[in-house]
Order: structure tokens, then C-alpha cells, then sequence
């Protein structure tokens, strides 16, 4: 059974944005604290649901129920997708906050903050293997950090911001004319994961100056680095 559309994360914003404006057959949930929006809307809007923990659960679930995957858009996902679920897929493109040459890895907008960089960027990449932020690049939209907001602003701008740019790429995939740009992962940076102790900091922070104020006060070189 082929499922047209797939949506795989956590991230409610662009979860809502494609429900609302595609024809959405199925979404993925990961098992985490941090899925309760997305779950929610999933059943709220009674849009057929699973939630599964590890890549395995994914593919188990796809052989068990016969499905192929035509597009799966994966967003603020915590699993790393493994060569079982990819093989069910025709195409996956994952939604990364991040710029893929500079700012590859799980964290990457608390990187921008740490590093008080003035823009964001938001990478729309493929996947077609477990390589984590490696596959082909085929959009990027850049905002600038308003460092008078908090955090979680910044986290709802990102993805809202790349509304349109979902849209295209949706499209451009049902026509096929979607276009991608390879990627050299050799040449990119991988930045790690940020202790919670920082996380707080920019989370609890009223603003991203006043979280800037207080991660002046430590030695962070090695996450810059």
C-alpha cells in the first residue's frame, strides 16, 4: 500500500502547515516527551497516527502493514533513520535548523545562540543513508536571530519561516522537478551535543541578550571550536 505524503517528527508547526494545505496519509511520532503537540494535533485533527522509538519500530511497522513510503518530510526527529525504514521510502527529506557546511548536528540553533551568530539558516537535506545532516541539499532559507525574543521564539520562527520553501519542494516532488545540490560532508562541521546546564540557560533566559549575558560568564571554547 503506497502512502503518498508521510510526515515523521515532532516539530507542530510544520506538522500543522502540511496538514493543512496536503493531503497528509500518515505521521510518524517519536516516543519522547517533546512529541505531546505533535500528538495532539494528530488526534485532534484524527490523522492517522503511530509512535514508534527506533528506526526498527519504523520499519517493522511498514513490513507488518504492507506500506511504501512515496515522501516522507522528517522534522525534529530524535531517531536516526536506518537503511530498513530508508528502503521503504521513495524519497525522505528531513528539515534541518541548520546550515549544512557550518552547523551540521542535533542542536544547531543553540549553536547559533552560543555562538551569536546573526542568522539562522534552515536546510531542507535528503536522506539515503545514516549518515546524520548528509544528503543532498534542496533549499535553504536564511532569517536573521532577533536577540531581543527568547529562544522558543526563535525555534517557531525557523520553521514557520520555511512554510513556502515546503510547499515548493512538496510540488516540485509530485511534478518531479525537484532539484538537488550534492553535498560534501567532508567538507562540513559537525557540532555536538550542548550540555543541558547551557541549554537552560538560553531556554530560561527571557531574551537571547540576556542568555548571551550569562554564557559570557563561562569558558564554552570547546563547543565553538
Amino acid at each position: 500500500m503506497l502512502q503518498k505524503l508521510v510526515y515523521i517528527g515532532n516539530q507542530i508547526d510544520l506538522l500543522r502547515y502540511i496538514h493543512q494545505n496536503f493531503e497528509l496519509d500518515f505521521c510518524f511520532i517519536e516516543d519522547a516527551p517533546r512529541n505531546k503537540e505533535a500528538l495532539d494535533y494528530c488526534k485532534n485533527n484524527n490523522i492517522k497516527h503511530v509512535i514508534c522509538r527506533t528506526s526498527k519500530d519504523l520499519y517493522e511497522y511498514c513490513i507488518q502493514n504492507n506500506i511504501k513510503i512515496d515522501l516522507c518530510i522528517s522534522c525534529y526527529l530524535g531517531i536516526i533513520l536506518k537503511e530498513g525504514f530508508i528502503s521503504q521510502c521513495n524519497k525522505i527529506i528531513n528539515i534541518h535548523t541548520g546550515d549544512l557546511t557550518s552547523n551540521r548536528g542535533p542542536q544547531p540553533l543553540y549553536h547559533n545562540v552560543i555562538n551569536s551568530d546573526p542568522i539562522a539558516t534552515i536546510t531542507a537535506h535528503t536522506i539515503s543513508n545514516c549518515q546524520i545532516d548528509a544528503g543532498n541539499i534542496i533549499d535553504e532559507v536564511r532569517i536573521p536571530i532577533n536577540y531581543e525574543s527568547d529562544f522558543m521564539k526563535l525555534v517557531h520562527d525557523s520553521y514557520t519561516s520555511f512554510e513556502s520553501a515546503i510547499k515548493n519542494i512538496i510540488q516540485n516532488h509530485y511534478s518531479k522537478s525537484l532539484i538537488e545540490r550534492e553535498f560534501d560532508i567532508n567538507k562540513s562541521k559537525y557540532r555536538p551535543m550542548v550540555p543541558k546546564e547551557i541549554k537552560d540557560i538560553i531556554l530560561k533566559a527571557k531574551s537571547l541578550n540576556d542568555a548571551k549575558s550569562e554564557l559570557a560568564k563561562l569558558d564554552l571554547r570547546y563547543l565553538t571550536i
